[in-house]
């Protein structure tokens, strides 16, 4: 939490010196600052991939359909805004509650910063974007997905009329994690501890990426928009250590920990009677990510809004066996996602 304290801080101190310059042109101008609140649903079909609780319900089943809802609050406020330049800082609580899996849901606060500038006075004149985030996060019961997160952003784009346009750009994250501990569960003597169960590593992660993203208005309140993402670097995966993952491969992983936020799998024995035998584990790979994105935006009001976007996500090039059990000489695996944001200005 200190280091976003200290971005927070940089954040509104840096531009001190703009934010006077304009002050003595244009006086106070309360339109500078933003507030708005956003409500989401985002439902996964992949996001388990194993039940997660002792309900016999989930007996059986590969897969959980999980459904995420968010809160957000924005608050920004204009640094910059002129004739070709805008630059903006914000900061942003949230929560978000997982239905399914409650270790999952977690709450957390983002500081960020974004400026954007034009290459001539004419609508269809080409544009820029830079902007970074930070990100610290909070868990309800996984502990060592806690920690902090730094993404950056650069984009260029270009509207070929009043209805059309396109841009793209490259994207970067850097993750870390507050937990350093070292902690073997004992479950499965198999299992060599304390030697590699490097828990301080798992969500250590570092990737990048590149997109690019279309628009089209349909009328002022009705647009659609699509995005393709490319991402190459670390990601995580997290499979029942018995019946999923085999210990033996696992003694040779870098990283890997026990993953309380799943709890334990059911395994259904020969007599029909279930019971808790499957402990999940976590750990890093690398791998390729592709992410189709199409969504529907339409304004409801002056100030309401809402945004209906669909995802289908894969993962390809795993340097390790997949998530989830699957024929040797596959490597992937796919998630699709659907979401829905209720977006309120309030200012």
């Amino acid at each position: 939490m200190d280091k976003l304290f200290v971005f927070v801080a940089v954040v509104f101190l840096l531009p001190m010196e703009s934010v006077f310059a304009q002050a003595g042109e244009s006086g106070a101008d309360n339109s500078r600052f933003h507030i708005g609140l956003e409500v989401g649903s985002r439902w996964e079909d992949n996001i388990g991939l194993a039940p997660d609780d002792t309900d016999p319900e989930f007996v059986g089943d590969d897969e959980i359909d999980d459904l995420t809802l968010s809160l957000a609050v924005n608050l920004s406020y204009d640094l910059v805004r002129r004739q070709g330049q805008e630059f903006s800082v914000s900061v942003t609580p949230f929560y978000n509650h997982v239905d399914d899996l409650d270790g999952l849901s977690n709450w957390g606060l983002i500081g960020g910063l974004e400026y954007r500038g034009e290459f001539g006075p004419a609508f269809t004149d080409p544009w820029y974007s830079i902007s970074a985030s930070y990100t610290v996060t909070d868990f309800d019961d996984s502990r060592i997905r806690e920690g902090d997160w730094f993404e950056a952003e650069a984009s260029i784009g270009k509207r070929f009329s009043p209805r059309f346009g396109i841009s793209g750009g490259a994207r970067w994250l850097d993750r870390s994690q507050d937990n350093d501990d070292r902690l073997c569960p004992n479950r499965l003597t198999s299992v060599n501890c304390p030697g590699n169960w490097r828990e301080d590593q798992v969500f250590e992660q570092e990737r990048w990426g590149v997109f690019v993203h279309a628009d089209w208005f349909f009328s002022d309140k009705t647009s659609l928009f699509f995005e393709y993402s490319y991402w190459d670097g670390d990601e995580d995966s997290t499979a029942p250590l018995r019946g999923g993952v085999d210990p033996g491969w696992l003694n040779n992983q870098d990283v890997f920990a026990d993953d309380p936020a799943f709890g334990q799998a059911l395994f259904v024995r020969s007599n029909g009677i279930p019971r808790p035998l499957r402990d999940f584990v976590v750990w890093r790979i690398e791998a390729k990510q592709h992410v189709y994105e199409i969504g529907v935006r339409q304004a409801l009001t002056d100030k309401i809004s809402v945004e209906l976007v669909g995802a289908f996500m894969e993962t390809s090039d795993v340097r390790s066996p997949d998530r989830v059990t699957r024929p040797e000489g596959v490597d992937n695996y796919r998630n699709t996602a659907v979401m829905a944001t209720f977006s309120f200005s309030l200012r």
